[in-house]
């Protein structure tokens, strides 16, 4: 097999990472769907009463076109809500785990089920990660009547709260989990002896 030469495989990544990016306008309307309603799916592991209610922002406000409301089953009702970009929170990185698979130098069979297989489970750790700030929104939000939305105790307040900063509002732990599921797909150890400078 011909061996991997790392420059080139950078350069095709990043132009098919651009191309992505330039064709969010049109591929905006779709994934911004797909992203509501797996985004709803945060209600399957946020517990008790509480509840989240996702749409797409009615009147987008820059890049924040999807809306969460924060509200409780036994209500009925959202008590408080914040916005989101379902570019930044989700297709920059669909994306770019995208653009790593396909410009792989290996089989395209390979190339299309570790891309396949890879956006459903990037798709999934994007909903696993709306779970913090959900949970720190339910947590700080008042409930009517007293107390919060969701009480936790002080130590899981703590953890909630830094794993909010860490998974949330820094991205890093996030992209580097995105390229080690690419890793963890599309290489094997004959590629890796392949790869030259």
């Amino acid at each position: 097999m011909k061996p991997i030469k790392l420059h080139r495989f950078v350069l095709a990544a990043s132009g098919l990472l651009l191309l992505f990016v330039l064709a969010w306008p049109v591929v905006r309307p779709a994934y911004r769907a797909v992203f509501v309603k797996t985004a709803g799916l945060v209600n399957v592991l946020i517990p008790g009463d509480a509840q989240v209610r996702v749409r797409a922002a009615k009147e987008p406000k820059g890049y924040k076109d999807v809306e969460f409301g924060l509200g409780l089953h036994s209500t009925g009702k959202v008590y408080t809500g914040r916005g989101a970009g379902s570019f930044w929170r989700g297709y920059i990185f669909l994306a770019a785990f995208g653009a790593l698979c396909l410009a792989t130098p290996i089989p395209w069979r390979r190339r299309l089920k570790s891309a396949v297989i890879g956006i459903v489970l990037v798709q999934a750790l994007i909903v696993v990660r709306l779970v913090v700030p959900m949970l720190s929104g339910f947590s700080l939000s008042p409930k009517p009547g007293g107390g919060r939305l969701m009480e936790l105790g002080p130590t899981t307040q703590r953890i909630v709260e830094g794993m909010e900063v860490a998974l949330w509002m820094n991205s890093t732990i996030f992209v580097l989990l995105v390229l080690f599921l690419w890793a963890a797909l599309t290489l094997r150890a004959e590629d890796l002896e392949r790869i030259e400078a």
